[in-house]
């Protein structure tokens, strides 16, 4: 199908051209909406509508006032959450355009920043109300509305955030980072936000241009839109990436987002505090990921492990899985690291806890939970053993063998080989309880299995488990 068969489309295609450029924006948005209404399924439509509608509002970013800003909204929704349509803008010349417009808007050095833990009269960013939206300048509106778009052409496509990071921009973003408008604020953390998601050379950019001090002031802002942005670009940043932990350690972020993890506001909304809540918690987990023992002693001397079992057992299903991928990361290491979290929480704890988790009704947290059995089963005799004389958790790792989802054997094969090992002095008595269980006979039915990795793990399973027997 072809637009022009479609008379509204024809219209809406002719209205594009327009010489009024509200005209066209109007039609752009238009276009959007049904775009993300789900209205224009057909593929080739699409790709006719996005080389009309790309250029058009890219043109419109040149355009005074109210008809600019609204041009990065569209724009903003246009391409959010979609690749494909992330390429296509970078492939329109998308980015130069909207880095352009950063630092068109950009105020003056005098007036761009303020204290950004000061108590300021922006509303959080999304919240209903035109007098709050008012009372900001044109130009904060229109510099917050180009980083909003430039986020969104960023989001998922790495061609794009390379192009972003390269451009030389990202000096903009930090120091918009400080910027007394909270709008801003929340903008610029949306697009560092994009922005860490990049490959790990490229996330150098903006640790080099040193986001860390200011996304840290952020953890201790009063707007929720920005706690949820700056909380979300510091998981991402962490994340298998030392020397930017040992950055937001220095900066105290440790005690900030521990602070969030029950963060409440009365000009908060439900979702806006849960927000907050789970990319805190999500931070922490990332923190903690691969790090140094003294990192983790750290976050948990900070969080303590009564608020951690608390955190397992909160009513909010992603922030059970977060706490419990909290857990997984701080039990993977050495024997130290496991020792920690028994101590801290109590072996019987540890077990009812977990038990608890492989029982929850959200398979996310039950597939955390089982790699943290995995982990606890890397470590030492005690700590095996501690797996092996839960029968509730040995009958959730043998169910798992059986499991349909690929990760989830995956999980529960990396257990019985965390626990086989033939080095250690129990392996035998450990094989010989499997084998009751019938966890070997289970292996071998999945020796056939569909899933390469699966097949990879249940032979070495098995080898491992024989190899013990002879020894």
């Amino acid at each position: 199908m072809r637009v022009n068969q479609v008379p509204m489309l024809a219209i809406l295609m002719t209205l594009l051209r327009d010489p009024n450029p509200t005209m066209r924006l109007l039609a752009a948005t238009c276009v959007t909406n049904l775009y993300r209404a789900e209205v224009l399924a057909d593929t080739q439509v699409v790709q006719e509508l996005t080389v009309t509608v790309v250029p058009c509002l890219v043109k419109l970013f040149g355009e005074p006032g109210p008809t600019q800003e609204g041009a990065c909204l569209v724009f903003a929704i246009l391409v959010s959450d979609s690749e494909p349509m992330q390429q296509a803008a970078a492939d329109a010349s998308t980015i130069p355009a909207l880095v352009d417009l950063v630092h068109r808007t950009a105020p003056s050095s005098s007036t761009s920043t303020n204290s950004s833990t000061a108590a300021q009269p922006d509303t959080p960013l999304g919240l209903d109300g035109a007098d709050w939206y008012a009372e900001r300048t044109a130009r904060d509106r229109q510099h917050e509305a180009a980083f909003l778009a430039l986020a969104a052409a960023c989001a998922q496509c790495e061609p794009a955030r390379r192009l972003v990071l390269e451009s030389g921009v990202v000096k903009a973003v930090v120091k918009a980072l400080r910027h007394s408008s909270a709008g801003v604020r929340a903008a610029a953390g949306q697009c560092t936000k994009s922005l860490s998601r990049s490959v790990k050379s490229l996330r150098t950019v903006l640790v080099d241009e040193g986001v860390a001090e200011p996304l840290c002031e952020l953890l201790a802002d009063t707007n929720p839109a920005v706690l949820v942005t700056a909380a979300a670009a510091i998981c991402n940043l962490v994340l298998e990436f030392a020397p930017m932990k040992d950055t937001i350690v220095h900066h105290g972020g440790i005690a900030k987002l521990v602070y969030l993890v029950d963060w409440s506001s009365p000009t908060a909304s439900p979702a806006e505090i849960a927000a907050v809540h789970v990319n805190a918690v999500w931070a922490l987990k990332n923190l903690v990921y691969e790090a140094k023992l003294e990192t983790k002693r750290a976050v948990m001397a900070a969080l303590g492990y009564s608020r951690l079992h608390a955190l397992m057992r909160t009513p909010n299903a992603t922030v059970r899985e977060q706490a419990l991928n909290l857990v997984r990361n701080l039990v993977h290491g050495g024997d130290a690291d496991v020792d920690d979290v028994v101590t801290g929480l109590g072996a019987d704890r540890v077990v009812a806890a977990v038990v608890a988790a492989l029982e929850d009704a959200a398979p996310g947290v039950a597939v955390q939970a089982l790699y943290v059995v995995v982990n606890l089963a890397a470590g030492n005799d005690a700590h095996k053993d501690l797996v092996m004389r839960s029968d509730a958790i040995m009958r959730h790792v043998v169910a798992a063998l059986g499991s349909p989802a690929a990760d989830v054997q995956l999980g529960a094969v990396w257990a019985v080989i965390n626990l086989t090992w033939p080095e250690e002095s129990e392996a035998g008595t450990r094989v010989a309880a499997l084998r009751a269980m019938g966890v070997e006979r289970r292996l071998q039915e999945m020796a056939n299995d569909q899933d390469a990795k699966v097949v990879d793990r249940v032979k070495a399973a098995l080898m491992q488990m024989q190899m013990t027997l002879e020894l």
